[in-house]
């Protein structure tokens, strides 16, 4: 096993912590536009979701993450744009890219603490596997 598993799943993870620095370049211009304001502590939530990557190293996990990724920076991308040319209506129910970062942050924690506990049990198994085997 590798530090940071296959070679195609360090090269997803590291587009995703790319798309993590886009997603913070947009998330910031869309904030501001819309509001006029923007904390730059919000910018950390972007990263989490690739740091997530990083420990897991699982493939599939990895390029289901840069997809929810890409589709977040596409949505951005569009209300950034309305921005730009003036057409963004701030309504309540309007896109906000905090909001829509926080499920993803969210859904990338359960997916770490969902890991967490089945590294843990995977470890406490082979520990009373190995207890038992030396009782014998």
């Amino acid at each position: 096993m590798t530090l940071f598993g296959p070679r195609q799943t360090l090269i997803v993870n590291l587009c995703a912590l790319v798309m993590a620095c886009v997603a913070v370049t947009e998330g910031e211009y869309i904030v501001h536009g819309a509001r006029g304001y923007y904390m730059p502590q919000d910018a950390w939530t972007y990263f989490v979701p690739a740091l997530v990557m990083f420990i897991v190293r699982n493939g599939i996990f990895s390029c289901c993450f840069l997809a929810i990724y890409i589709l977040n920076s596409i949505q951005m991308f569009f209300d950034v744009r309305s921005i730009f040319l003036g057409t963004y209506v701030d309504t309540s129910f309007k896109y906000d890219p905090p909001i829509s970062n926080l499920f993803f942050l969210l859904f990338s924690i359960i997916c770490f603490i969902a890991y967490a506990v089945v590294a843990l049990v995977r470890f406490v198994l082979k520990v009373v596997d190995i207890v038992n085997s030396t009782d014998d």
